[in-house]
């Protein structure tokens, strides 16, 4: 439900629409450009890419639940979302150490430095003033809930799709498949994927259109098609899950939003349906060739 609150005002002196919009569009420009392009064009080597895109979407989303602060359900945004937000992207840079990568993003790494002084200021700016933003409520923690439920079983069915793009040399022959589901792949999935990508497609572009008078059914299926593209630099690897898993998947992340109002649902759903899928996957491949 949109608020009747007036979003137009000012940020400086420009129109706060014409800002609000403007953030759209560069988040869409570093998905579908920095990351998706850079991708397809040059492989997924390519060093810079995922930082900036990480980076500029994490700065970018801040920046937009602090200037839409006072209308964040109109986004789907409620207190809990802004927790998972400005707590699982830095604790995603710890992670990344812990395993020892030597991804530009592990922490302590400048570009990880960045994403912790983002999330720092956002927090300790609504603790000063906007207090009620952080509130969480029981409602949203159920949805939460549900969320993980949906994406699990998401996990589940979509397995033999992709359990059909596993080799042999993918599956760990000396580690047990099972002992890699690992808890702490659910954390670094909620502050990798699921906070990079559900604000911008199932909640700030949702509200936005919503704004100029899209109905929801509408905006379901377009967010839908553009987290498809968002991801065509499976097309030439992983065919099936740019084809049939991303596809299902954005649909039912989309539908949770929709129903619950919240992205926690679809937060919860997209990390768990990420940290299980290829494990999953791996596990199907393994049955149908013993």
């Amino acid at each position: 439900m949109i608020s009747n609150t007036d979003y137009r005002g000012e940020v400086g002196s420009v129109p706060r629409n014409a800002v609000l919009w403007m953030i759209v569009f560069v988040l869409l420009l570093l998905r579908m450009v920095v990351l998706t392009g850079a991708t397809v064009i040059r492989g997924p080597d390519v060093a810079w890419a995922d930082p900036v895109y990480q980076i500029g979407t994490y700065v970018l989303t801040l920046l937009f639940v602090w200037l839409e602060r006072a209308r964040l359900s109109d986004y789907h945004i409620d207190g809990l979302v802004v927790w998972l937000i400005v707590l699982f992207k830095p604790l995603q840079t710890l992670i990344l150490a812990y395993w020892g990568n030597a991804d530009s993003m592990a922490f302590p790494q400048w570009p990880s430095l960045i994403i912790w002084l983002a999330a720092g200021v956002l927090i300790v700016a609504l603790a000063l003033k906007d207090r009620d933003r952080l509130r969480i409520v029981r409602k949203s923690v159920g949805w939460f809930g549900w969320g993980l439920g949906v994406g699990a079983v998401m996990a589940v069915i979509l397995s033999y799709p992709l359990s059909l793009q596993v080799t042999d040399t993918d599956v760990p022959a000396a580690v047990g498949l099972f002992s890699l589901l690992r808890p702490m792949s659910f954390v670094y999935q909620i502050g990798y994927a699921a906070v990079s990508e559900e604000p911008l497609f199932r909640g700030i572009l949702w509200g936005m259109l919503r704004k100029v008078g899209w109905y929801n059914t509408l905006i379901w299926l377009v967010q839908a098609a553009l987290f498809v593209l968002g991801h065509v630099f499976y097309l030439g690897v992983f065919p099936l899950s740019f084809w049939i898993v991303v596809p299902v998947a954005s649909l039912i992340l989309g539908g949770l939003a929709w129903r619950s109002q919240t992205i926690a649902s679809s937060i919860g759903a997209h990390a768990i349906s990420n940290a299980l899928g290829l494990t999953m996957g791996m596990i199907v491949y393994s049955w149908l060739h013993t």
